[in-house]
This record gives C-alpha cells, structure tokens and sequence, in this order.
C-alpha cells in the first residue's frame, strides 16, 4: 500500500503542475489570437524517398518560427513566466521575471507558410528532387494552432555521366587526373551538396599540386536534363575570365623566418641575426631560439612546388609547440624569377618564455572530498632554446566530505610537488612518427612526489617518474605511452582504531605495504565534444597498466627460489608489485534540445595480480560510489560483492575491488538563467577477482554479479557559470546489494514523508564539476 501511495503522488503531482500551467500559458492571449505550438513535416506514402532522414533534416531547418521552450518537453516554462510577470512589469522583480526567465508568446501570426514552402521546395531541389511539391495545413485548436507540411517528392534525378575537361592545359590536365578519384558516381542522386564538395576536393587537389592562387569558385558544373528518364550529364569547366596567376603552377623560392617578430618593426633595419641553414634565412634579433629547430617544424621546401598540405602542416606544427602566440605564413610573387615562384615569410610571435603562476581553487573529488586548495607553479615554454617546456608544479589542499552521510567525518589534506619536462619530439631509437602527423609528438619525462594524510587514519607516501610519449593521432585522439614508469609506494597506519576496523579486509592491509611498482603505461583518448555542429559527442578512454613482469622475468631467470606470498622477490629489500590492469570510460552525450542532454557512461576495469604479488596495490584498487560514481552511496563505502557495510558508519574502511562495473544515464536540462536540473540513475558494483577466504560474497561470477548491481536515483541541481560548476545531487537508493537475494529492490519501501527513511536513506552530494 505505501509504494501505491507513493505512485498517486509521484505521478498525480506532476500531471497537476501541467493541467495549471498548460491553462495558464493561454489564458492571457487575446481572444483573435493562438498560440504556435510547431510545425511537422510529413511525407506522403505512395512516394519513395531516398536518404529520407537527410531529407526531412534538410527540411525541418528552414521551419519558422520556432515554438516557445518546453521544459522536459512537457510544458511552456519559459511563457508561464512571462504571464506571470504581468503585462506591466516593468522594474524590480516582476520586470527581471518578465525579461530574464520569460519568453514571449510564440502566435500563429508570427508563422508565414507560403514563404517556408517555398524554401522547402528549394531545398527538395538541392537533394535532387525538381518536381517536388509542398502543401500545408493549418490545424486549429480553441487556444493552438500547429502547422503540417505534407511533402509530394515526385522521382529523384539520377547522374547519367560525368564529363571532365580536356587536357589542353597544364591546369586542365590536372583537373581530369583528380577526376580519376571523384566522388561522384553514375547512378546516384544529384544533389547539390556534393557538387560542392567535388569542387573543393578539386580544388584541394590543385593547391598540393602547386595551383596556389586557385579558387573553388573557378569551377563550375552543368547540368543537363534534357536527357530523360529523370537522368541529367554533368559537365565540368573552368570559369571563363578566371586570373592568369591562377592557371600557373609555383614551386616555392626563398623561405624567411622570423622567430622573434615583433608589430611595427622593420624587420630588415633592426639589423638581427641572419643565420641560413638546410634552404632556411633564420633571422631574428635576441638569438633565443636554435635555428636548427625550424628544419623540424617547417616543411615547405625550396624548389619543390608549392604544396597546401605541407603549408597546414608547418601552421599547425608551429602552433602545436606552445611558443609562439601566433603563425602568419605570407607567399610573394618573385617576379624576378625565371619560373612561377613564391617567396615564403613565415612571422613567429613568441610568447612569454618564462612563466609563474598561482591559483587558490575550490577542489572537488570522486571519493566525496572537498575543500579549499593552492597550486603554484612556474613554467618555461623554451628550456633549451628548442621550444622544450619544463614545468615545476606544487599542489596542495585541504579536504573533508561535504555530501553523503559521512559528512564531516573524515578529513585529509594532500601535498604533492611534479616536475616536467616536454622535448617537441621523439627521443627513441627508431623512428615512430611520420611528418604527416599534423600535431607535435612529444617526450614527456615526469619526476614527482606526494604525501595524502587522512587524519586519524593512514599516511601515503608515493614517489614517481616517468619517461614516455605522447601523441596525437587524429583530430580527435590523444595516445600517450609511458614504457617506463616507477612508483614507490610506503603506507602508514597512524591510528590503531583504524587496523582493528580492517582486521577482516586482509586484501586492504595488504595493499598498503610498502612496494615498488614499475612497469609501463597506455592510454588512449578520444573525445569529439570540441564539434559543436555534431547533436551526438562521444568520449572514450582506455587504459592499460602492466607492472612487475620484466622484473619478475628476471628474477625467474636468474634465481632458483620462487616467490610466495609469505616471502616475494624484492628490490632493495622491497617487494615489487606485479599485475596487469585494464579500464575504460565510455560516455555518450545526445542532444535532445537547444540546452538539454542526455549522457550515459559506461565504466568497466579489471586488475589481476600474479606471480610476486597476492593483491592489488592499494593505490591501483577499484572503488565505487560517491559524488561521481553511485551517488546514493557514499564513496569507497559499497562492495565488493554482497558484503554488508560496517553497522557504524562512521567506520574509516575504504571498500575496494580488483573488478569494477558500473554505468549511469543522466538527463540535463535548463531550468532558468544559469541553473541546470538533471535526473538521473546510477547502477554498480565492485568485486574482488577471487574470494580472500575471510568475506564471502565479494568475489565476480560471470552467473551472479548482474545480481549484485547497486542501483541508485535522484535529482539534481547545477550552477552553469561556463568557468565554474557548482552541484547539487539528492540520490536515494533503488537496489541494495547487501541485501538478502530476493529483498534487494527497495523501492516499495520509498518513503519521502518518513524522517526515519529520509535519515537512512537520502545522500546529499555536493560536488564542482559535471560528474561525466
């Protein structure tokens, strides 16, 4: 009776709001007026339609005008607030209302059909539908009115053939050879759009060929219909009147460089150093960079002709180094030259080498830590004078949980100092990258160390360095590879309470024993958010972490003893870590309104130690719940497995696993100005890879752990300043893991009018940032 109940009123309270505000979105229109709820475009279902989905997004484009915003797609928030205001607001409060938060009404008036059906038919046209029809009805409700297009396509027109000039130019001659590789096929729809994409693939084609004062609007297609059967020939030419420069070839003459080139300044009467290496005038005035670094980043030649891919490549080569502010390649005409020729300036302005910085900042953190933190640091883009970047950052801050309902039970503060060095290319014996790439590869080399106190509890000590690379292979991918990477982990317990509390998790206290752990490092990175033209943006992230095994090969070679648990190889007196760990990240975010998303992620891991080690490292562990993760769960508090959690929660045991699954779907939406409501559901676990013999339930079966899923809901509220996010989630548990099979679902036990429920159950985390 109490989960019905709680149904009549989740359900009866919304559908409520909306019969209030629906009547009162209308009530104030005058009583000629209806409100423009939106148009549709339907097609009629004798016709066939080819690449029907491109069509209709072609065509719901030009719709206008644009209903008023709904919130959840349910009602007209924005016009209720208008109404609200009142025609007279003006001033103060109900004028800030009125302007801010609302919107005005959207009426039929406001909508001309004659003139959106007319773009229809146009841009039917450019899909390759010339006979297209268009008719719309008005349908008028007592207060609304919508709009329907019915579109009649008619048969698409097919390309018969494709006719490329004759090669009675050296220009012509190049444009029927890119006509080997069009794109264009005998059979497919005309439509306008690849037509223009031919003419600058063509015109791209030229560019690498030497055409460098070419232009895509030199080209033109004909087209001709007369041919029947809905088929039309293309023909494609060259303009008439095009300029003679256009129709030469260059090759590339002297090339200048100005790495220190300062606005206003005669470059010529400064007199700066002229230093001529590998076909390059070097020419600058402070001698702050090696002039031989420019025969790696710059690659146009003298001699050869002059090449558009080689011309981007220097730009973002350039770019990609982090020194200068700004990259201008200018190309001159030698007319003195006996040959079509350009002389090529490239302008370098630097930026400030030497940098320091420092930034009091709010820190937010995935084990539902928070606090106030201060970083410094200090930074030159030009170590050696190669554009190498050396960096020293120290980092420091203050923590203590805000959300959950361990709030303020555990503090901790973290210390951590990094050194950096970035060498603008690759140091490796054998050649890895192309000159292709059309970012920078780096060598990175990283030296640094940590200290992380919870007070009352642990002390972790943790040195590093690293020495790796890092890449781009695409727009959107960032590879980095670390072959090799040592970290030297010493953990302390200061706090006997804590020992005894963990008396029965003898995988965590022997995760905090001091160890080596040295191996080498993967991680891929995709992410396409950047393209704001895309309504659905992926972002992917894979790691791989292998440590121990060439040692441990070593030590089998080399010895006759094996390792135990009891008694494991060392290095200088300490053991080693040895296993192999894998995670990725994958999130998925769609558009489904002008300011609202949904995102879903995905997270899954694994960490399998053998040979020298029994566990995981404690610093290497899966752990869930908490601000980012399960947010109905306080961090580090859920798993593995069905184990129950500690009766005292303000127990200081940190539950990790070497297996993590887990996955989310969220709902964001705009609600007014700059707050943003979210909805969301969060479901997980984490399990040990095999059972420690002292807690059962805590190790994966491939049969069960779908079963062990904790699963958790809420809401949100978010402060979307762009810079700075400040959240707001209140979660509550669906599924309770812990729970006798059978009795894991709790939601007929939901009971938002019991304080005893509320107190149990609700998690309150506060958190800077999106969670994902």
């Amino acid at each position: 009776m109490l989960m019905v109940k709680n149904l009549i009123y989740i359900v009866s309270i919304p559908i409520l709001v909306l019969l209030i505000a629906g009547c009162s979105t209308t009530r104030h229109l005058a009583e000629e007026e209806k409100l423009y709820t939106g148009a549709k475009v339907k097609f009629e279902k004798e016709d066939k339609i080819y690449d029907k989905r491109e069509v209709r997004r072609e065509l719901e484009e030009v719709l206008r005008p644009s209903p008023n915003d709904k919130f959840l797609g349910l009602f007209r928030h924005r016009l209720w607030f208008y109404n609200i205001a009142g025609e007279d607001a003006e001033g103060g409060i109900r004028g800030w209302i009125r302007r801010r938060l609302g919107q005005p009404p959207v009426l039929l008036d406001h909508a001309n059909p004659e003139n959106t059906s007319v773009l229809m038919v146009n841009r039917m046209e450019n899909q390759g539908y010339f006979n297209a029809e268009i008719e719309y009805e008005t349908r008028e409700r007592r207060r609304t009115a919508n709009i329907v297009y019915t579109v009649r396509p008619g048969h698409p027109y097919l390309i018969n053939n494709i006719t490329f000039p004759e090669p009675e130019t050296e220009l012509t001659e190049e444009i029927r050879r890119a006509g080997d590789e069009t794109i264009l096929r005998e059979g497919e729809i005309f439509k306008l759009a690849r037509l223009r994409k031919e003419r600058e693939r063509i015109d791209i084609q030229l560019k690498n060929r030497g055409f460098y004062f070419f232009n895509a609007d030199y080209i033109r297609f004909r087209a001709d219909s007369t041919v029947g059967e809905h088929k039309v020939n293309l023909y494609l030419a060259v303009r008439d009147g095009i300029p003679d420069e256009a129709k030469k070839r260059y090759r590339v003459g002297n090339i200048f460089v100005y790495p220190d080139y300062a606005l206003g300044r005669d470059e010529t009467a400064a007199d700066p150093d002229t230093v001529f290496t590998h076909d390059k005038y070097i020419i600058q005035h402070n001698g702050r960079f090696k002039p031989e670094m420019f025969t790696r980043f710059v690659f146009l030649n003298t001699g050869e002709y002059y090449n558009r891919q080689d011309h981007v490549l220097t730009i973002n080569r350039l770019m990609g180094l982090g020194t200068f502010r700004f990259v201008n390649i200018r190309f001159h005409q030698n007319k003195e030259a006996a040959d079509a020729t350009l002389d090529t300036h490239i302008y370098l302005r630097p930026v400030y080498e030497r940098t320091l910085r420092a930034e009091f900042r709010a820190v937010s953190k995935s084990n539902d830590l928070a606090g106030p933190g201060l970083n410094m640091g200090y930074r030159n883009r030009n170590f050696f004078r190669g554009a190498e970047s050396f960096s020293v950052d120290l980092n420091s801050s203050f923590e203590t949980q805000l959300g959950g309902r361990r709030r303020g039970m555990l503090d901790q503060y973290h210390i951590g100092i990094e050194t950096e060095l970035q060498i603008p290319r690759i140091i490796s014996p054998v050649p890895i990258f192309t000159r292709e790439s059309l970012f920078v590869p780096r060598t990175r080399i990283r030296l640094g160390y940590e200290v992380v106190d919870r007070l009352d509890e642990l002390r972790l000590n943790s040195f590093s360095t690293r020495f790796g690379y890092v890449w781009m292979s695409g727009r959107y991918v960032r590879q980095e590879f670390d072959p090799v990477s040592v970290n030297y982990v010493r953990s302390r317990l200061h706090n006997p309470t804590v020992e005894t509390e963990n008396q029965l998790d003898p995988v965590f206290l022997r995760g905090l024993e001091p160890q080596f752990i040295i191996g080498s490092t993967y991680s891929l990175f995709f992410n396409n958010q950047t393209d704001a033209r895309r309504r659905i943006h992926v972002y992917f992230n894979f790691n791989l972490d292998l440590s121990g095994n060439t040692l441990h090969l070593l030590n089998t070679l080399f010895r006759s003893d094996e390792a135990t648990e009891d008694s494991p190889f060392t290095l200088f007196g300490i053991s080693y870590s040895q296993y192999s760990r894998a995670d990725f990240d994958l999130r998925y975010y769609m558009k489904t309104g002008q300011n609202s998303r949904l995102v879903t992620r995905m997270i899954a891991g694994a960490g399998i130690p053998y040979g020298n080690s029994a566990s995981m490292p404690y610093v290497k562990q899966f752990f869930t719940g908490g601000t980012n993760s399960i947010r109905a769960f306080p961090a580090r508090s859920l798993g593995p497995g069905t184990l129950s959690p500690p009766e005292d929660e303000r127990s200081r045991i940190d539950r990790t696993g070497d297996i993590r699954i887990e996955t989310n779907l969220e709902y964001r939406f705009p609600l007014v100005s700059i707050v943003r409501g979210a909805l969301f559901v969060d479901a997980g676990n984490i399990w040990m890879i095999r059972s420690d013999g002292a807690r059962e339930g805590t190790a994966f079966n491939f049969d069960t752990f779908l079963g062990e899923f904790a699963v958790g809901a809420g809401f949100g509220l978010r402060l979307d300043a762009s810079f700075f996010v400040l959240r707001f989630d209140l979660a509550f548990p669906l599924r309770k893991p812990y729970l006798a099979t059978g009795e894991r679902w709790v939601i007929d036990e939901i009971d938002f009018g019991s304080s005893q429920w509320r107190r149990d159950n609700l998690t309150f985390n506060i958190a800077i940032g999106y969670p994902f």
